[in-house]
């Protein structure tokens, strides 16, 4: 079993290659995102500590190291419009 994901698709592989054992391949292209400092750093000083502490748990970079060795092809491209290097 396979997945693609691409942009924001990207975001839910990893959270499929972190709980499904069923996926033996996952292709993850041209993701994305805006890092948990960042949003943090955006967000009002009263309420950084609960952007850092919601926004941890659903973090994809966060269930990226809980994928199986081996099944994950993570792929940008070098001439990305949208997402830089």
């Amino acid at each position: 079993l396979g997945y693609l994901g691409w942009s924001s698709g990207v975001k839910t592989g990893t959270f499929v290659a972190a709980s499904d054992r069923r996926f033996t391949a996952l292709a993850l292209l041209s993701a994305g995102a805006a890092t948990v400092d960042q949003f943090v750093a955006a967000a009002p000083a009263a309420s950084r500590s609960l952007v850092r502490r919601e926004l941890s748990s659903v973090d994809p970079i966060r269930y990226v190291s809980f994928a199986r060795p081996g099944t994950l092809l993570l792929e940008d491209g070098t001439h990305d419009t949208v997402v830089p290097r």
